[in-house]
């Protein structure tokens, strides 16, 4: 495997099934000079995935990111295609703009469906040609950047809503990426947690918490993240600072809301969960954590024997006796 996708594992944290597809899509397309679109909730880890494509590519130049929603509808093609001199009025020096900026490289234009119609047009007609031209300049240059877009929706979806122009779909989005969510990937929320607080140590010389206690990744594991990785990231480093002197982050420094109710058709493994965490928040009150999650009383009390046998075994992450 390239040393790039070995050294993701650390980077994106890689442990579930659904991220190590994203990193097998990452070494296939790779190589391609074809544009890329990448698809996924805001904070799922978009910027990130391009910037391994980018690195794992080999290509020389650079990595120029911009987000589409940062771009003046009457400035974007200066900043995109850059500026001859003279071009219009305060135009005394010539612009590279992002093209040129990444040529032999990649453009990542972010947040793509933010991207005005007529600007659309404009890279509709840059992937046609091949080639663009700088503002007030007659001479086309080449176009020498590979292209990466970042999306919350799938192509096909923003052209049924009629946010992309249709030709511009079927220039874009012959290689998708789909980033999962961070509440369909549950196995990479520990060890991302961990890596935040690593993160939170290094700043801080050392001095803080150094573990991350099993009732707080418990509470971590139940929660829906909306916001996804830049979201557990802030809850993590909020946590940190409310700890303190402890050893060990624990739930209650976290600040979270308590997690949905009691699915009786979820995982197995989701619902030990959140009964383990309901026993813990009601000291091992087998009735009270029921109505805390909505849960039968007979059906908490099966899954905490269930619970209490595997901490037997050590196979439990706690202890029977640390939720009493």
């Amino acid at each position: 495997m390239h040393p790039g996708l070995v050294a993701a594992g650390a980077s994106i944290i890689a442990s579930s099934a659904a991220m190590l597809q994203v990193l097998v899509h990452v070494a296939r397309f790779a190589k391609s000079p074809d544009p890329v679109a990448i698809v996924g909730d805001t904070g799922s880890g978009k910027s990130t995935i391009a910037r391994l494509l980018h690195e794992v590519s080999g290509r020389p130049g650079r990595l120029a990111d911009i987000s589409a929603g940062e771009l003046d509808t009457a400035l974007a093609p200066d900043d995109l295609f850059g500026h001859g001199r003279g071009a219009f009025t305060g135009a005394v020096e010539r612009r590279r703009g992002l093209f040129v900026e990444a040529a032999g490289g990649t453009v990542l234009l972010d947040d793509f469906h933010w991207l005005r119609r007529s600007n659309q047009l404009r890279l509709l007609r840059v992937l046609d040609r091949r080639e663009f031209r700088h503002l007030g300049d007659d001479r086309a240059v080449p176009l020498e950047a590979r292209i990466i877009v970042g999306t919350h929706r799938s192509l096909d979806e923003l052209m049924r809503r009629g946010t992309l122009v249709p030709d511009l779909r079927w220039r874009l989005g012959l290689l998708e990426i789909r980033v999962p969510s961070l509440a369909e990937r549950v196995e990479d929320i520990a060890p991302l947690a961990l890596r935040f607080l690593s993160e939170c140590l290094d700043e801080s010389g050392g001095r803080g918490p150094r573990q991350v206690s099993p009732h707080a990744i418990a509470a971590l594991e139940l929660c829906a993240w909306p916001g996804n990785v830049r979201q557990l990231r802030a809850v993590v480093r909020r946590a940190f600072a409310e700890a303190g002197d402890v050893e060990a982050v624990d739930a209650a420094h976290l600040g979270l809301e308590a997690p949905r109710r009691f699915d009786s058709a979820a995982p197995l493994e989701w619902k030990r969960r959140l009964v383990r965490w309901a026993l813990w928040r009601t000291k091992g009150r087998v009735r009270e954590a029921a109505d805390l999650i909505g849960a039968h009383r007979n059906t908490v009390s099966a899954i905490k024997a269930r619970l209490d046998e595997a901490a037997g075994r050590g196979e439990c992450i706690a202890r029977s006796n640390a939720l009493r």
